[in-house]
């Protein structure tokens, strides 16, 4: 997971799910949630761009990406929203 803007204080974290696994890039509706106090995240799935080496790229290595994301943000306490994206949407159903 990469983190795309860090604000101060955020009131909520973003996992942002990407279509099928490219480069990073700035949806302008990211600036919506960072200005309603949100804290996005870029999963980057294992196996992919920066995580070669890191697994590999299977639909269950990315269910268990997803999974373990979401662990993690939750562990801060705060609402998460998830945003999946094409290849993502398929993965959340």
């Amino acid at each position: 997971m990469k983190e795309i803007n860090q604000p101060e204080r955020h009131k909520y974290n973003c996992l942002f799910l990407p279509g099928l696994p490219g480069k990073i890039k700035r949806f302008s509706f990211f600036d919506d949630i960072t200005d309603t106090g949100g804290k996005i995240y870029w999963l980057q799935y294992s196996g992919t761009y920066n995580n070669i080496g890191i697994d590999k790229f299977t639909i269950d290595s990315s269910i268990h990406d997803i999974k373990e994301s979401l662990d993690r943000l939750s562990k801060e306490g705060l609402p998460i929203l998830v945003i999946a994206y094409s290849y993502s949407t398929y993965l959340v159903n």
